[in-house]
């Protein structure tokens, strides 16, 4: 008998949600805040086709007091070291040869 009424219910439920009228989103040509153009300067690169260094998933990019960039390579359990000219300067850390480190 619940099983009824439940199933009844429902039934009406989807058919008035059937029966309303769909909903209507207005998208304008131009947005409503204005149009924001950004200009974007490169700085500074690491990585290419022919370097030594190869990023797995970065997970953190900090500066030191000296201005040099330490980026954290997640994946491959690395940290590079980079001059605040972009030349590789060391590789901290790294996994170890045995399973687990």
């Amino acid at each position: 008998m619940t099983r009824t009424l439940a199933l009844a219910a429902l039934l009406m439920a989807v058919g008035a949600a059937a029966g309303a009228a769909p909903a209507r989103i207005d998208n304008p040509a131009q947005p409503s805040g204005g149009v924001t153009t950004a200009t974007v300067t490169e700085r500074w690169r690491a990585g290419g086709e022919d370097d030594e260094v190869f990023f797995g998933n970065v997970g953190a990019v900090k500066l030191d007091p000296e201005g040099n960039i330490l980026l954290l390579d997640s994946q491959l359990s690395e940290v590079h070291v980079f001059s605040p000219e972009g030349d590789l300067l060391r590789t901290i850390c790294g996994e170890g040869d045995g399973p687990g480190e």
